[in-house]
């Protein structure tokens, strides 16, 4: 008995590790679907007070969504001229900050050199043009991957919200399904002790 029940015990920390090992490696998949339950439980009290006057749920999610879209679109069409001039601003900066920098690693290098702190060497002659574009290239790929993947996580988050609070009722019986045995068997068993 002893043996068998070390078994398990090895057998259930295998697959406790497991499981933490897969939400783990799909921790993305889990904020987006908590994110998508938030967004769905702020949209829920709209959604029951149009369930009252026989609005449809779907129009209801649909109604609030291109609100939210409209606002949205409103900061953008008042905060995009201001945002425009920062970015000049900043073009315009560029060089002197580049410059800044350059000085500063100069002086961290040179302040290694005095305590004879090894520090990496910094390249005197700048950039190649080859390494450069390099560089921007990369950096284009990564910034446009993870555009591509806040676009389709942000509508993944739309769509599984706007699918929880339409079908709430019978999500809700569905998890109210999984938890109900245990909370039999728990009444069962207390009722056994009595």
């Amino acid at each position: 008995m002893i043996e068998l029940l070390s078994w398990r015990a090895i057998g259930r920390v295998l697959v406790t590790l497991l499981l933490v090992w897969i939400v783990i490696r799909t921790w993305l998949l889990w904020v987006l679907l908590f994110i998508a339950v938030i967004v769905a439980a702020a949209m829920l009290p709209a959604v029951r007070w149009t369930d009252r006057y026989r609005i449809p749920r779907i129009v209801t999610v649909v109604g609030i969504y291109l609100a939210g879209f409209f606002v949205l679109g409103l900061l953008g069409r008042f905060l995009a001229p201001a945002l425009a001039e920062q970015f000049r601003q900043f073009a315009r900066q560029l060089p002197d900050l580049l410059e800044n920098a350059k000085r500063w690693a100069g002086k961290v290098a040179a302040w290694g050199e005095r305590w004879d702190i090894p520090l990496p060497a910094l390249p005197t002659d700048g950039l190649s043009l080859q390494g450069l574009g390099d560089v921007l290239v990369a950096g284009t790929l990564r910034l446009t991957a993870d555009v591509i993947a806040a676009v389709v996580g942000f509508f993944l988050i739309l769509i599984v919200a706007a699918y929880l609070v339409i079908d709430a009722e019978r999500v809700g019986g569905h998890l109210l399904a999984l938890l109900r045995p245990r909370t039999a068997n728990a009444s069962a068993r207390s009722r056994r002790r009595s």
